[in-house]
């Protein structure tokens, strides 16, 4: 059943893995292959609670690689455990600094526990290419009208010119960025 559910997990078979997986999870319950392929299943079905419980079993049981806390660090943020997934994201990227991508992310959890002058840092790394650029402007923004930063005039005004359909509305909503 171990075998025959990784085959099928691998194949993308994921109705026909996920059962044989947990049979073999409760025959032998620190069977490291079937707890990730679960969890990787459960997070795909949006499944947040279970996969996180999978995958921090799993971690439990290893040293964990960047991709590994990168990937609980998201499904934390899915559920709104900041604190969670804030440590996820951080242990990732003091692991691999060079080749950490999810300074969005951690800028928007520092911004969520209130850490504001780590929120500025993790945001100010987002690159302009990067997919989420109009979202990391749009928080960099927020972060320095709480930070009153003498530039946030410029950040709010970066944030409307870089802005996608999400953050156009979100901007036009935003109090923060009203005049007083």
């Amino acid at each position: 059943r171990h075998y025959l559910g990784l085959h099928y997990f691998r194949t993308g078979e994921w109705e026909r893995a996920a059962p044989l997986l947990e049979e073999s999870l409760a025959d032998s319950p620190s069977r490291l292959p079937a707890l990730e392929a679960l969890a990787r299943i459960r997070q795909r079905e949006g499944s947040f609670e279970e996969a996180m419980r999978l995958l921090q079993r799993a971690l439990a049981m290893k040293h964990p690689a960047p991709p590994d806390l990168v990937m609980l660090g998201g499904i934390a943020m899915s559920l709104g455990r900041t604190a969670v997934a804030l440590e996820s994201f951080e242990r990732a990227r003091e692991m691999d600094e060079a080749g950490f991508r999810n300074d969005l992310e951690l800028g928007v959890l520092y911004l969520a526990a209130g850490r504001l002058p780590e929120a500025r840092e993790a945001l100010d790394r987002v690159a302009p290419s990067h997919p989420g650029y109009a979202m990391a402007a749009f928080k960099r923004a927020q972060v320095s009208v709480l930070l009153e930063e003498p530039d946030r005039a410029a950040r709010i005004e970066t944030a409307k010119r870089h802005a996608d359909a999400t953050t156009r509305e979100l901007i036009a909503r935003e109090r923060l960025f009203r005049q007083p």
